[in-house]
């Protein structure tokens, strides 16, 4: 369970808990926990008067009698406890700018203190935006959209402050001061919190052309995002609608998006001939806001989505603490949270697509354009006719803007494109001769030398655009044919180069195969500054001449059966050089070999040098391999050493044990002699010295004179030994 989540049980509890104990709260129903967003209209005033406001074309300021009000922060503090559980705080309005609140820094600040972990979303005009109020938002913002809606001043003025005009303001300096003042809000802000600023533009049949322009002005005030959106008509502007200019404006957006992605900033736009509608939406699962989604209004009535078509809801939030409480678990949400089955539900916006009639006209008016033949009949049959078409053309990795806009460029029936619903890739071939033999009969100016593939072009076959603004890159995938057309002119005659740049590497960068004209072209392979693939082309002479500069560039990745290869590639760029012009590119082509080569000699002397210090190190690792066989041998050599010496220590040990037990014997054998021969008794040896004496007494006597005699003498010696002894 996450933090949010945590918190909302612990919410629910206190207000069950709270409900038990009163008893004007709804206390016997289960209380629903609460949303995590809580949109609240607190406005009906505006100093602004956009042409497609309700305020502006309903008169809406004399039907109240006044300029509108706010809800005061008073009321406001009756729904703390709703507010200091919720995760997202949406301030907005219907006909309202939301932040001219008079109390809005002491709103925020005190929402800030009763849920520290809440996010603002909040739409406006930016009037109300200055470097000072960056602070009240610092840290708290989920997004802020500006409506700018205009790409100059004189269209911001004309669209959103007529009143201005009519009092004389100077729309140029108006224009400046407030782009200055959004720009100065933007810097102020926390770098973390600026990406979360966007800046809207409503689209329409007469401003088209200005939103290229739009996007300038977005990357001019330091934003990062820009959003473009259109209009549901009303009957007061019925002409206004984008549905009247499809083609024109996806041409618009296109160039939008690419320059977009050139300045780094994210373009959000919808496309028409783009949207697959769902066979089947469960809206159980995509839809979330009767659970997640609480809209409050400034009235006493409100509604549970703003698609809601039916009966309004009765609203009472601000009267008392359990206000909420008793909006939030009406019978007809409960319903809604057990089954998304109402008649709003069955036309909600969800189920709806870009593509669709419906998103850009209600049901009374589009009776009306069929009628008076501003819808061709086929819209009475289907709010979407070409949604077979367009899903054909998606999953076939067909973009169907870009086929549209060659043929209507070249005079082509667009209705060829509709061969494709049931041929899918294989109707290619014929769009594209049909839209060579027309460029080749109709008088098409040459044009620039460096063709965008992102924006639009003259060519077949191709798919979606691609829009990077974080690495600023644009391009465009090869259809599902894996084979894809140009139709460009240059000046005849001249031979001329041809450069493909590609986006993004992949392993069919080099499989890349150019025709011109049908012919095969030998091609190479480089890469520019930015280390992106390229692959070069000559066009000869005689090809340039032969349609009067007009070229059918081809490209394909085939496998060798000619069968389109598996994999994607993506091309940005197809640049043509012809003339003096073509000096540069060889220049920079052979600047680039040159030091490619020197590269590759730089790489070479590296290499040798690594590998001369590889041979030194090998060499010393071998003397030192040699050293230390050398020892290894001598500690051989001890080793046998020690083993002989060893064994001979083994010898010398069995030879002294040996010596030591012979030892042993012949004491053992002296003391058996020594038994034998000394008197049992040798307690009293002088006696028997004495007894010995006398018995010999008498004999040395005898011989004393003749002491000198052998036969006497010997005796003698041996009786003095043994006396010794």
């Amino acid at each position: 369970m996450d933090d949010f989540t945590a918190e909302q049980s612990t919410a629910t509890r206190l207000r069950h808990a709270t409900a038990m104990l009163s008893s004007e709260g709804p206390s016997s129903v289960d209380l629903a926990p609460y949303p995590e967003l809580i949109y609240l209209d607190w406005t009906d005033y505006c100093n602004a008067s956009c042409f497609f406001c309700p305020r502006s074309f309903n008169e809406y300021e004399k039907q109240i009698g006044g300029k509108g009000e706010f809800v005061p922060f008073a009321k406001l503090k009756k729904l703390e406890r709703v507010l200091s559980s919720v995760k997202y705080f949406g301030i907005s309005s219907s006909i309202g700018e939301p932040l001219l609140h008079p109390e809005l820094q002491q709103i925020l600040q005190w929402l800030y203190e009763i849920n520290p972990k809440i996010t603002i979303r909040a739409t406006t005009n930016g009037t109300a935006l200055t470097a000072e109020k960056a602070a009240w938002f610092a840290g708290h913002l989920d997004w802020l959209s500006v409506s700018l809606n205009a790409g100059n001043g004189e269209a911001h003025m004309r669209d959103m402050f007529p009143q201005l005009a009519a009092r004389g303001i100077d729309a140029g300096k108006r224009w400046e001061l407030h782009l200055r003042h959004i720009g100065e809000f933007i810097a102020a802000l926390p770098a973390a919190d600026r990406p979360r600023i966007r800046l809207n533009m409503i689209a329409y049949r007469h401003n088209t052309k200005d939103i290229v322009d739009f996007v300038r002005v977005v990357e001019r005030v330091g934003c990062l995002h820009a959003t473009i959106s259109n209009i549901v008509v009303h009957p007061h502007i019925v002409d206004w609608s984008l549905y009247g200019v499809r083609d024109l404006y996806n041409e618009a957006v296109d160039k939008a998006c690419e320059l977009g992605a050139r300045l780094g900033i994210r373009v959000d736009a919808p496309r028409f001939y783009t949207s697959i509608k769902p066979v089947m939406l469960d809206l159980e699962k995509a839809c979330r806001e009767p659970i997640n989604v609480a809209y409050i209004n400034r009235a006493k009535f409100s509604a549970p989505c703003c698609q809601w078509t039916e009966e309004v809801i009765a609203q009472d939030v601000y009267s008392d603490d359990e206000g909420f409480d008793r909006y939030w678990n009406q019978d007809v949400f409960r319903r809604l949270r057990q089954k998304r089955d109402s008649q709003s539900c069955r036309v909600c916006n969800l189920t709806r697509v870009f593509d669709e009639t419906s998103f850009h006209f209600s049901a009374y008016l589009k009776k009306q354009l069929i009628a008076s033949g501003q819808l061709s009949d086929k819209h009475s049959k289907s709010d979407y006719p070409e949604q077979q078409l367009v899903r054909v053309c998606v999953e076939s990795r067909l973009d169907l803007p870009s086929i549209r806009h060659t043929l209507l460029r070249l005079n082509v029936p667009v209705e060829m494109a509709e061969q494709i619903e049931s041929l899918g890739v294989a109707a290619l071939p014929a769009l594209e001769q049909a839209c060579w033999d027309a460029f080749k009969t109709i008088d098409v100016p040459a044009e620039g030398n460096d063709i965008c593939l992102a924006a639009p072009f003259l060519g077949i076959g191709w798919g979606p655009p691609i829009h990077d603004p974080v690495n600023k890159v644009s391009a465009r995938w090869i259809g599902g044919a894996q084979a894809a057309s140009i139709f460009v002119r240059v000046q005849p005659g001249l031979d001329c180069m041809m450069c493909l740049t590609i986006a993004y590497p992949t392993e069919l960068e080099r499989r890349l195969q150019v025709q011109v004209c049908g012919r095969p072209i030998e091609t190479w392979f480089s890469r520019d500054e930015a280390g992106r693939a390229m692959i070069g082309a000559f066009v000869p002479a005689d090809l340039m001449s032969t349609h009067d500069g007009r070229l059918w560039v081809r490209v394909a990745c085939l496998d060798a059966d000619g069968a389109p290869a598996a994999g994607l590639l993506s091309l940005a760029r197809v640049s043509l050089s012809q003339e003096t012009k073509i000096v540069v590119p060889l220049e920079r082509l052979l600047a680039e070999k040159d030091a490619l080569l020197g590269q590759q000699a730089l790489r070479v002397r590296q290499l040798e040098q690594l590998f001369a210090e590889h041979a030194a190190s090998l060499e010393q690792q071998l003397v030192r391999a040699t050293k230390l066989e050398q020892l290894l041998a001598e500690k051989d050599l001890r080793a046998s050493e020690l083993e002989r010496l060893l064994a001979e220590q083994g010898v010398l040990g069995s030879q002294l044990e040996q010596a030591l037990a012979e030892k042993g014997v012949l004491r053992a054998e002296k003391d058996v002699l020594l038994e034998q021969q000394v008197p049992p008794s040798v307690e009293q040896p002088e006696q028997q010295v004495s007894e010995c004496k006398s018995q010999i007494g008498g004999k040395i006597l005898q011989v004393t004179d003749d002491s000198q005699s052998p036969k006497v003498t010997a005796p003698r010696r041996n009786m003095m030994t043994w006396l010794r002894r």
